[in-house]
This record gives C-alpha cells, sequence and structure tokens, in this order.
C-alpha cells in the first residue's frame, strides 16, 4: 500500500466522470433526497490502495468506513456475492 497522497492518475478520469453523473442523477431524480455516497476503486490483491471519491468530507467518510468495518466484522461469513 502506498502513503496517503492524490488519487491515483490511473483513476481521476473514470471516478470523476462517475461521481459527477452519479451526483447529477441523484439530483434530477430524487431532488429532495440529501444524501452522501462514496465510489472507491481498487487494485485487487495487495498491489495498490485505495482510491475513493465523495460528495462528503473526509471526515464523514471516515466514520462511514468505520461503521462499515464494524458491520461487516460482526456478519457471518457469506457466499461470495452476496453482502
Amino acid at each position: 500500500m502506498t502513503k496517503d497522497t492524490e488519487l491515483e492518475d490511473k483513476y481521476k478520469h473514470p471516478m470523476y466522470v462517475f461521481a459527477k453523473s452519479f451526483e447529477q442523477f441523484i439530483k434530477e431524480t430524487w431532488p429532495e433526497l440529501d444524501s452522501g455516497f462514496l465510489v472507491a476503486m481498487f487494485d485487487i490483491g495487495d498491489k495498490g490502495r485505495f482510491n475513493y471519491a465523495s460528495n462528503c468530507n473526509r471526515d464523514d467518510i471516515i466514520v462511514l468506513l468505520k461503521e462499515m468495518l464494524a458491520r461487516f466484522e460482526g456478519m457471518p461469513e457469506s457466499p461470495p456475492g452476496r453482502a
């Protein structure tokens, strides 16, 4: 894993396009919805690092990831493809 730095170049364009498109879709489809989202990409295995784009601030994402990890750690194992 690499240290915490800027988004890797290979992920910048696809993540930006996806995040902006998703944000626009949400605003047009459900204008009353006030929710955050997170787009994550990473290399499979331990050769890369986790990259994300979001419409939330970093502190909110940290809380989200901690809550997700706690939930996942308390869940029984699921078959592949089922969470």
